[in-house]
């Protein structure tokens, strides 16, 4: 068995931020966030990776029954193929961040991004595919470290799938490959 301090956990970014009616300027309003789902996946040889989604409002009455509510509409709205691509960003390090729009049952709209394209599930499996044997390999750019409030440090890895796309993960031990 591996010894726990050679584990290797890469959080994949895939975090789902969900934008409110108040739209993108709403950012120096106080948001409440809420984690609606977490998953992690043991791939052996000491890799795991995981996804995280929150679901982020400005109202100050939102709870987190309410966010766990919206985000199984919103994966039945997915699964049910009911969105609109309203445009792709990119942001820090080359990440790419596709914002979709949801009609909600209320009526309401929502808008929010996700790091791979809704419509093609089996592109999102092949860069996680790529995305981990590239951890098992150790590969990525240091792009960050952060040290945790327990001391853990935990490296921010900058990797470019054989496509292009830009991913990250962290590690808690620095890749043998990293530069």
């Amino acid at each position: 068995m591996m010894p726990i301090w050679r584990k290797r956990l890469a959080w994949a970014a895939c975090a789902l931020v969900v934008l409110t009616a108040a739209g993108w300027g709403a950012s120096k309003v106080m948001k409440k966030t809420f984690v609606v789902h977490e998953e992690t996946v043991d791939h052996g040889d000491g890799i795991m990776t995981g996804t995280t989604v929150g679901m982020t409002s400005d109202d100050p009455d939102f709870t987190e029954e309410m966010a766990k509510e919206r985000y199984e509409e919103i994966q039945s709205l997915i699964a049910a193929g009911e969105y609109e691509l309203v445009k792709v960003t990119s942001g820090q390090w080359g990440l790419k961040t596709y914002i979709y729009r949801f009609t909600l049952s209320s009526g309401e709209e929502e808008q929010y991004g996700v790091g791979e394209p809704l419509d093609d599930p089996e592109l999102a499996k092949a860069h996680q595919e790529e995305l981990t044997r590239l951890i098992a390999e150790g590969a990525g750019e240091v792009v960050e470290v952060k040290r945790a409030e327990s001391g853990l440090t935990v490296y921010i890895c900058r990797v470019v799938l054989s496509d292009g796309t830009v991913k990250t993960y962290g590690s808690n031990v620095l890749p043998k490959g990293a530069k």
